[in-house]
């Protein structure tokens, strides 16, 4: 598997920073698994806050302040999960999406469907699993706000070329019709800030589809 598109280094430091929101993290963290190179560049990014880190002038703590944070650290840790090959439909889930889990999936036609992530409501994001078959046209539509596609599996077209592993960054007031290939079916983790605004048929079939 060859990766072509990835995610800004603007992006990938606001991740090591911990400066993401839950949804677009996630878009983030299903990409770092399949992709070597920008896993070492946030290896990179985050060795460089920890030596900054180190330079600032000590300050002191009150007495018993470590073993507090400890203690709750130890309480609030889970017990690690295993989420071996967890599937929605015929689309393998990356361990990112499996640990927070999928919704019903919601159908719109043979092939089609979307499946939402079960996040917790955050600066207007929202993430769904958009699945469809060969051939598929997505209906030119408006992005509000920020939009991050992760491809899970298969590929599509907006006049460049998109296949699995790649990371698909859309500014806000960005337009554009997407188009599966002809090589088989398409799935995607899709993270969204704002509403879509959907042109022609797109206006009928979306809400049937909650996106």
């Amino acid at each position: 598997m060859t990766i072509e598109t990835h995610p800004q280094a603007s992006l990938l430091a606001a991740y090591a920073s911990g400066g993401v929101p839950s949804a677009p993290l996630l878009a983030i963290r299903c990409h770092l698994t399949s992709c070597a190179a920008c896993r070492a560049k946030v290896a990179l990014m985050e060795e460089a806050e920890g030596q900054l880190l180190e330079s600032l002038p000590p300050t002191p703590m009150s007495m018993g302040a470590l073993d507090r944070v400890m203690d709750r650290l130890a309480a609030e840790a889970p017990e690690p999960a295993m989420y071996p090959g967890e599937m929605s439909g015929d689309v393998l889930l990356p361990p990112a999406i499996a640990e927070v889990g999928v919704a019903p999936r919601r159908w719109m036609g043979p092939g089609l469907w979307t499946a939402h992530l079960r996040l917790p409501p955050q600066d207007n994001w929202r993430a769904f699993i958009l699945r469809a078959p060969a051939g598929q046209n997505i209906p030119q539509h408006r992005h509000v706000g920020h939009e991050f596609i992760n491809v899970l599996q298969g590929a599509f077209s907006d006049g460049v070329r998109y296949g699995p592993g790649d990371f698909v960054e859309s500014e806000p007031d960005s337009r554009h019709t997407q188009q599966v290939t002809s090589e088989g079916p398409c799935a995607c983790l899709v993270v969204v800030q704002g509403q879509i605004e959907w042109r022609g048929m797109g206006r009928l079939i979306t809400p049937m589809l909650g996106i």
